[in-house]
């Protein structure tokens, strides 16, 4: 297929890759901002009674079963449909070509500057308590838009993204905003799941 597209475009295969990840992203976002819309609107349908809770998110984590997540609100959505249509974008890199990933999760939600790092971040929000930490650490109990922490001693400032459900997560790293399944980049990576922080 990709021969098929250079063929026809004239393209050279990194502007085809790039093209094919753009689509992606948009197909993505488009179906995530449909699902989310139906979510709301459903929620909000006249055969739903207004004092009767809105049902859990049905959220699959990597290696695990349903969430019983809460179905997250129109903010945090919109922060997950912005990280999304970033995909493939460089633009949280510094000079040296590391990323930038706390600034990129700060900037999904409408903020810059909250914190120096992602590791910083997770230590001014973690809970301190031992069950609310264990709860933290939890994947599976994640709401769609948290923001989501890593780290590993050969990466002192630690990793951050914001959750996109299913065990998927977008970020920013050293290639560029991608989207990855937690489960994969804990693999790949060698990095320890910290935990999540609500938005």
């Amino acid at each position: 297929m990709p021969v098929l597209l250079l063929a026809l475009t004239g393209l050279d295969r990194a502007a085809v890759k790039a093209c094919t990840a753009l689509g992606t992203g948009l197909l993505l976002a488009l179906a995530f901002a449909i699902s989310s819309l139906a979510a709301i609107l459903g929620a909000g349908s006249a055969a739903t009674p207004a004092a009767a809770p809105v049902p859990p998110a049905a959220v699959a984590p990597a290696g695990g079963a349903p969430s019983t997540a809460t179905v997250s609100t129109a903010g945090e959505n919109a922060a997950v449909i912005r990280a999304l249509a970033n995909l493939g974008s460089l633009r949280w890199q510094d000079p040296r070509g590391d990323s930038l990933c706390e600034q990129f999760v700060e900037n999904m939600y409408g903020a810059t500057g909250q914190y120096p790092s992602a590791i910083a971040a997770w230590a001014a929000q973690a809970p301190a308590g031992p069950a609310q930490l264990a709860q933290r650490r939890n994947l599976a109990a994640a709401p769609i838009g948290a923001k989501l922490y890593f780290f590993d001693p050969s990466q002192p400032d630690g990793h951050a993204g914001i959750y996109a459900g299913s065990g998927a997560f977008v970020a920013a790293n050293s290639r560029a905003v991608e989207l990855w399944d937690v489960g994969a980049w804990l693999k790949a990576t060698g990095q320890s799941f910290l935990g999540w922080v609500a938005p």
